[in-house]
């Protein structure tokens, strides 16, 4: 993870969160403000996380500007995905307690 934390300063923030690194059940992303978290992340979630990081890696070889757009609003999507399960799972967590 510290070579994950170097590449970091070096990415500009592209869209609401960036997708730094990611394996199994745990997503590195840096958000728009700069702050950056390791989240633990339910399968859906963290299969999200991995196909925009997939999408950002295909752009970044893309040749085509057009192309490399698809793929850039295709990383967008998948991170827009993932955040709309992420605050399920908060409304979900938020419902539980109160209805105890």
């Amino acid at each position: 993870m510290a070579d994950i934390f170097a590449i970091l300063t070096r990415l500009p923030p592209a869209h609401d969160s960036t997708v730094v690194g990611t394996d199994r059940r745990r997503t590195l992303v840096r958000h728009r403000n700069g702050c950056v978290m390791l989240q633990r992340l339910t399968e859906e979630i963290a299969e999200c996380y991995r196909h925009a990081s997939e999408a950002r890696d295909y752009a970044k070889f893309a040749h085509d500007p057009a192309l490399r757009q698809d793929y850039l609003e295709m990383e967008r999507r998948w991170i827009f995905l993932a955040h709309s399960y992420e605050l399920s799972e908060q409304l979900q967590d938020f419902i539980k307690v109160y209805r105890r």
